[in-house]
């Protein structure tokens, strides 16, 4: 997950296979997204050289990554 607007986990992008995995090769839904979160999650390590805390930009792996997917799964749902 690469965003910008200042929100950074770690130095560079790191890329979770397990998590692309559970979202190429099962069908998308909930508990899809919740499970790749998830790992998302337990492998977010940020740096602690921010004004936000590691902790925080840690949680928001999670809440970003469900909101990226569900925000694509709405598209192409939605035909967009």
């Amino acid at each position: 997950m690469i965003l910008q607007n200042n929100f950074t986990v770690a130095s560079a992008p790191i890329e979770v296979g397990e998590v692309q995995g559970v979202l190429r090769d099962e069908r998308i839904n909930d508990s899809s997204i919740e499970e790749s979160a998830q790992e998302a999650f337990s492998r977010a390590h940020p740096v602690a050289n921010l004004t936000t805390a590691p902790d925080y930009r840690r949680r928001m792996v999670k809440v970003l990554l469900k909101w990226t997917a569900n925000q694509a799964l709405e598209s192409v749902k939605g035909g967009r």
